[in-house]
Formats: structure tokens, sequence, C-alpha cells
């Protein structure tokens, strides 16, 4: 983990720290098997800034694993909350989007 400060001396937090604690976040979901790459490029990360263009917004790319018996839109919906939760509440950071693809 890296963490660092920039010009004004406010800490910056890497976009490693924010999926590690995205990931930990889907995790915490039960029905989430495993936390995956996601999208066409199998990316898994943090893509900012936001279409309005502000630097402190963010959208997360999170890819999941889903255990049987569980109801997909009910386990995404879920984490799409607990990830924006966590990544604001430990970092500060604003998240406009959480898109969760399932394996």
């Amino acid at each position: 983990m890296e963490f660092k400060n920039d010009e004004n001396n406010n800490l910056v937090i890497s976009d490693e720290v924010i999926q590690e604690i995205a990931g930990n976040a889907a995790k915490d979901i039960p029905g989430v098997a495993s936390v995956t790459a996601s999208g066409k490029k199998k990316k898994f990360g943090i893509f900012g800034p936001s279409e309005n263009g502000s630097a402190n917004r963010s959208v997360i790319e999170i890819g999941i694993t889903l255990k049987p018996g569980f109801k997909i839109s009910d386990v995404a919906e879920k984490v799409q909350q607990n990830v924006k939760e966590a990544v604001q509440n430990m970092t500060g950071r604003v998240i406009n989007r959480v898109n969760v693809s399932i394996d």
C-alpha cells in the first residue's frame, strides 16, 4: 500500500488501496464467492474523473463470482452499496457509481 502527500500536503491514497477496500467490501456480502476483474478489458479498478469533470468523483468497476443459490440482482445491489459506502467512509473520495459484473 502506498500513501503520499500531494503538493498541498493532502494525503493521496493510491488506486491499489482503494481497490483493496472495494474488494474486501464486496467479499463481505453473502453470496459473493470471489472478486474478479470485470468488463471487456478485464479491469478491476477506479476510474476518474467522473463525467462531470470532478477529480474527486469516481467510478469503480468490479467483478464478482456468485455462490450458487443466491439471486444475482440482490447480491449485486448489496455489493454496489457496500463498496460505495466502504470506499467513501475510508477515503473521503466520492464514488459516483459502482459497476458490478457477474461471472
